[in-house]
Parts: C-alpha cells; sequence; structure tokens
C-alpha cells in the first residue's frame, strides 16, 4: 500500500498536518512518509534563486 506523504516545515499549519497525517496512516495502516524541503544556498558567486522564476530564464549580469 502506499504511504500517507506530508510536508513539514516547521510550522503550527505543518504540525497539524502531521498529526493528521499519522492518524490516517494509523487509520489505513500504512506508512507515514514525511517530507522537508528547503530553499537551496546562495550560489558561491553571489547568484541567488528564485522560486518564481525559472533558472534558464534568468538573465546573468
Amino acid at each position: 500500500m502506499l504511504p500517507v506523504v506530508v510536508g513539514v516545515d516547521g510550522s503550527t499549519t505543518a504540525l497539524y498536518a502531521v498529526r493528521w497525517a499519522a492518524g490516517e496512516a494509523a487509520r489505513r495502516q500504512v506508512p507515514l512518509r514525511l517530507v522537508y524541503a528547503q530553499t537551496p544556498p546562495d550560489d558561491p558567486c553571489g547568484h541567488t534563486t528564485s522560486a518564481h522564476e525559472p533558472p534558464g530564464d534568468r538573465a546573468w549580469g
């Protein structure tokens, strides 16, 4: 069976989601998978990434 997957970022809202997902996984008797994602660190050359701008479309200058 597929696991219940929930994103976690440390916020209060995410903790409520984890509690719900844990209950759902227990009810279904399936694994619970917690996923954490973070923003990549700044580029060593000083460039920063933007979540709203695909890297290939950025003008470097």
